[in-house]
């Protein structure tokens, strides 16, 4: 993944289901975005970040 596709992905990620989480009632629903939520979280934060050096070869 390039090094600012990352942090603009995590925001992504952040602003829609901030977004879902605001216009759902339900309380189960909500708690299963939050579960959603922090794995796509997990995911991100543990993938690679290739750097310019690597990214030509």
């Amino acid at each position: 993944m390039p090094p600012g596709a990352k942090p603009r992905a995590i925001a992504v990620i952040l602003v829609t289901f901030a977004i879902s989480l605001w216009m759902v009632k339900i309380m189960w629903v909500r708690i299963l975005l939050l579960a959603i939520l922090a794995c796509l979280l997990i995911f991100m934060w543990r993938m690679p970040v290739v750097d310019g050096k690597q990214q030509k070869q």
